[in-house]
């Protein structure tokens, strides 16, 4: 849906909220994944890309049952889980 989920929407609060509370640097680029928390999603793969770049940060919304599991994985990298989010909570 590019009318609610477009750049114009872009926000400092939201910005903060998914990285956990915490102000990003201006030169840290924002990975956001919504949806169902499933091993079948491969949601893991990205923790090599963290890895990499280590200007990136990830923030994961939505639940399911491979989340523990995901928190574990993702431990000591700048990932945030925000749990469910729906309408308009998604762009503010």
């Amino acid at each position: 849906n590019t009318d609610n989920f477009n750049p114009k929407w872009k926000s400092a609060e939201m910005r903060k909220r998914l990285c956990g509370g915490e102000d990003a640097a201006d030169d840290e680029t924002l990975l956001i994944y919504v949806g169902r928390l499933g091993v079948e999603k491969r949601i893991q793969d990205l923790r090599a890309v963290l890895d990499a770049n280590p200007k990136l940060r990830l923030a994961v919304v939505g639940q399911g049952p491979y989340r523990a599991a995901l928190e574990e994985i993702f431990e000591g990298t700048k990932t945030h889980f925000t749990g469910i989010m729906r309408g308009e909570e998604l762009w503010g």
